[in-house]
């Protein structure tokens, strides 16, 4: 009985808590064998998690360091940024000077006021990895 409670109430909090209101579409297919490196970094200076709960201050820049070996073949290459609320004052991100606009924007939890509500952003690359 003790673990069909248990299972229950995991199913009831994955159905309140799950995001149903953002599709998931294929962007992107490449076919054959390839390799992918992932960097990035936060504007946070700590951890929201904790108790009692920090000041919301933001880091205003952020950096993370892409190193690639000779042998390495760039085929794509994908900025993603992400924050609170529904992206639109966050539509530009910067990237070694360069500006880019948010190609895409997927918002979760979209209605207005809604407590949980987050965004990511999302804009091809490519052509500046490459020729830097």
């Amino acid at each position: 009985m003790r673990k069909f409670i248990y299972i229950y109430t995991l199913l009831i909090v994955n159905i309140l808590f799950s995001q149903s209101d953002v599709p998931l579409t294929l962007k992107t297919q490449f076919n054959g064998s390839y390799g992918y490196k992932v960097i990035g970094n936060t504007h946070n200076f700590l951890d929201n998690r904790q108790t009692p709960t920090p000041p919301c201050i933001m880091n205003t820049t952020t950096s993370a360091t892409l190193n690639l070996t000779p042998n390495q073949n760039i085929v794509a290459a994908y900025l993603y940024w992400s924050g609170i609320g529904d992206g639109t004052f966050d539509t530009v991100a910067t990237l070694n000077g360069i500006n880019y606009t948010a190609q895409n924007t997927f918002v979760g939890y979209p209605t207005s006021g809604a407590l949980l509500s987050y965004f990511s952003s999302f804009c091809d690359i490519t052509s500046q990895i490459i020729n830097s």
